[in-house]
């Protein structure tokens, strides 16, 4: 059957559900915060086991560890303990305790289950969105919202850009096209040029010679389509250079969507070297901008909420990640081998790049599928993966064991 750890698959459910959770608070915590908590927590509560089990080739997940410990520090120096501060405090621990426990406690067999949960999540997260858009229109917002969707959405696809392999499922095949094209009805513009990128690596994946030159053709093409709709379809003409107009690129002026006056107040109030502490930048937006909470920039928000130490630490985190995973891609022989790898880079980098612009680093549903696909690359090389924590299969097994010696 292959071992999982339970861990795994509590980000593969979180991952289905997208931010639809968002829409149930207890206590003044969303569904989503609740599920990061409830991660995070079993993260911690079974780090023996993970330190028992000794694994080798998770160096990697260092600079991430280190910006986590840097947050929490800068919390406590700065005495910032708003609600705020602790949810986005938990995902900078959940992601790389997550990506650990699932790279240290899967082995091959279970890497292929989460590989059919992930492509499962994938699809029921399509299904949700779907209809959203049968029944609000395209670029609505339901029981998932447009934005949140597009960049999980985008998270996604990168994971399965690779899937050009023989035996990889058609469902799986299927998911680069799919996602792409939901992203495009979703409205959602860094995630729509990021995921044109994506596409076009898809396609060129395997090509050689002529069949490799028809494609460049192909995506010149399609790239001159996608112009065309933006100059001329009315919703995504809106999205781009409607609104405010703040941004000027020759002569065109692009809508950033607020972005500049909330980019401008977090500017103005840049803190020292431990920041103005994990949350603040919320607190500083909310008491400028009437509906606005947060920074629309992770590298602006790191940088004013735990300083320069802070954003370069997010920097280094995000590198590494990348140049592992394409280490272990060059090693690997065979697309079907190199895929997961291919998959975390891309993953990655489509994360550093909505970065820019969206708060990917805030929520639980970009953070969990993100985890899982850099996970899948990381584990590679580690050896015989020791029995799941809370893998109740695998703890059967070993009591069964233990009792057959007695």
């Amino acid at each position: 059957m292959g071992r999982v750890s339970f861990i795994a698959w509590l980000a593969v459910a979180a991952t289905a559900l997208g931010d639809a959770a968002a829409r149930v608070a207890f206590g003044g915590l969303t569904g989503t915060a609740l599920t990061a908590a409830m991660i995070t927590g079993l993260c911690i509560v079974s780090i023996p086991a993970l330190i028992s089990a000794n694994r080798k080739g998770l160096g990697p997940v260092a600079p991430l560890i280190a910006l986590a410990v840097w947050w929490t520090f800068s919390m406590l120096v700065n005495t910032s303990f708003s609600i705020d501060g602790i949810q986005i405090l938990v995902l900078i621990w959940m992601l790389p305790l997550v990506i650990l426990f699932t790279a240290a406690f899967t082995d091959d067999d279970g890497a292929k289950r989460l590989v059919k949960g992930m492509v499962f999540a994938a699809w029921v997260l399509c299904g949700l969105y779907g209809f959203v858009l049968v029944t609000a229109g395209i670029g609505g917002n339901g029981i998932v919202s447009r934005r949140s969707f597009a960049l999980e959405a985008l998270i996604l696809m990168a994971m399965f850009v690779p899937f050009r392999f023989e035996s990889a499922s058609r469902w799986a095949k299927l998911l680069p096209w799919v996602l792409f094209g939901m992203i495009a009805l979703s409205l959602s513009r860094t995630a729509l040029v990021a995921a044109a990128v994506l596409l076009a690596v898809h396609v060129s994946i395997g090509r050689r010679g002529v069949r490799r030159a028809r494609l460049v053709g192909l995506v010149v093409i399609a790239t001159a389509g996608l112009l065309w709709a933006i100059f001329n379809v009315p919703a995504l003409s809106e999205r781009f250079f409607g609104g405010d107009q703040a941004l000027q690129v020759g002569g065109l002026t692009i809508s950033t969507q607020g972005r500049d006056a909330i980019w401008t107040v977090l500017f103005d109030g840049l803190g020292g070297i431990f920041g103005n502490g994990p949350g603040a930048s919320r607190d500083a937006v909310a008491s400028v901008i009437t509906g606005q909470r947060e920074p629309h920039n992770e590298y602006l928000r790191t940088l004013y909420d735990v300083g320069w130490i802070g954003v370069g630490l997010f920097v280094l985190a995000l590198l590494t990640l990348i140049v592992a995973s394409a280490k272990r891609a060059r090693a690997a022989e065979g697309l079907e081998a190199k895929a997961p790898h291919i998959g975390a880079v891309l993953a990655v980098s489509a994360f550093a790049a909505v970065a820019i612009t969206d708060n990917p680093l805030a929520y639980t549903f970009v953070i969990a599928p993100l985890a899982v696909i850099v996970a899948l690359s990381l584990r590679t090389g580690l050896g015989q993966a020791e029995p799941a924590p809370f893998d109740s299969s695998a703890m059967s097994r070993r009591n069964a064991s233990r009792a057959s010696l007695s």
